[in-house]
């Protein structure tokens, strides 16, 4: 295993404890599950048409609780043992329920496996563009063809504002939010989608800044847990990608037919699209 493969499973088994709420960037919200709540009887036609599960990529708490309440059976599928255990300590009598622990661009599922999708942030969370154009050859791959795939992506403005922008904005109060803040300068530091950003680059560039010095729990109403958050950010080897929207359609486009998009109601919301696409 390399040295980028091991500090993604180290950055995700410490995600099991990040702090956080449904309610802020980041995170889905209930808004960002109203659009997959309009296919929900399309999926579950789906699955008794084929016989299959729907496959969610990546342990998102939210996602998963959404699909259990909706009563579909799901294959979650994730490179960290510790976040799969996670989501199996909160449903242990889920029989719907089935757990992998495999890398998204290499499982050696079989062409097919699934008759539906859905992710939060996976695009980011691959690191590169290079693995991000993988990423949607391999699920068209084990996707049925026509089948849909909900991905929430994390995006990036075009033309992109830079660090100092972004930092004014905070001072003048128009990012409030502590997740506004921190994806839209980590936005600011990535000079290339195909390469990605270094999350202990962006760490060392918000410290730099001093905006953590000087009390930044009372000048702009940030908790410790969030503040907190940005330990993770230290840990070498991962790094996050950010396409612009259009980067995004791009990709999907030769494996995927975008049908529909939708956006949830918080600060900085455009920046993460829930898209619907169909299977080619």
């Amino acid at each position: 295993m390399n040295a980028t493969a091991q500090g993604k499973i180290k950055f995700w088994a410490l995600r099991k404890s990040r702090p956080g709420s449904n309610i802020v960037p980041g995170t889905p919200s209930v808004d960002d599950l109203q659009l997959p709540a309009k296919y929900e009887g399309q999926l579950r036609q789906a699955q008794i048409a084929s016989g299959k599960t729907g496959l969610i990529l990546g342990a998102t708490r939210q996602t998963v609780d959404w699909c259990r309440s909706r009563n579909l059976r799901i294959t979650l599928m994730d490179f960290s043992k510790p976040c799969a255990e996670i989501i199996r300590s909160a449903h242990p009598d889920w029989e719907g329920l089935r757990i992998i622990i495999d890398d998204w661009l290499s499982t050696a599922e079989s062409d097919g496996s699934f008759c539906w999708a859905a992710g939060d942030g996976v695009v980011a969370a691959l690191g590169s563009g290079r693995d991000a154009a993988r990423f949607f050859q391999q699920l068209h791959r084990l996707l049925l063809p026509g089948s849909l795939a909900i991905l929430r992506s994390f995006v990036r403005p075009f033309p992109t504002p830079s660090g100092t922008e972004i930092l004014n904005r905070l001072k003048s109060g128009e990012i409030r939010s502590f997740s506004a803040f921190r994806i839209q300068f980590a936005h600011s530091f990535q000079r290339s989608f195909m390469d990605g950003v270094p999350t202990r680059d962006i760490y060392e560039a918000i410290v730099e800044t001093g905006i953590l010095d000087n009390n930044p729990e009372k000048r702009f109403s940030w908790t410790a847990d969030q503040l907190a958050a940005l330990d993770y950010w230290m840990i070498e080897g991962v790094r996050f990608c950010y396409p612009t929207l259009a980067e995004l359609s791009e990709l999907a486009r030769p494996y995927l037919e975008e049908i529909d998009i939708g956006y949830g109601n918080y600060e900085a919301a455009a920046l993460f699209p829930t898209i619907i696409y169909k299977n080619r």
